[in-house]
């Protein structure tokens, strides 16, 4: 099951990373976690990747994280605090 998104007016289907892949993130290079993470949660070709553009790509990365589970949504909202009289 994937969910849809819009990024610069592009459709992409985000899914979950299964564990396998996961484990097969171990040990590399940092940036290519983060390659591997898109093609994996959008399910992206190499061809596909090379056209993305930065803002696509840390919104996809965002968005497969928050999925995945591995970071929480920003929830910009301040509770109200009761003023001292």
């Amino acid at each position: 099951m994937g969910k849809e998104i819009e990024i610069n007016g592009k459709k992409f289907v985000i899914g979950e990373l299964k564990y396998i892949q996961a484990l097969e993130l171990e040990g590399l290079p940092r940036n290519e976690v983060a390659k591997r993470m898109i093609q994996y949660g959008a399910n992206l070709s190499d061809e596909q990747m090379k056209e993305l553009t930065m803002k696509e790509g840390i919104e996809l990365q965002r968005e497969i994280n928050i999925l995945n589970g591995f970071i929480q949504p920003a929830d910009f909202q301040k509770p109200t605090e009761e003023k001292e009289k």
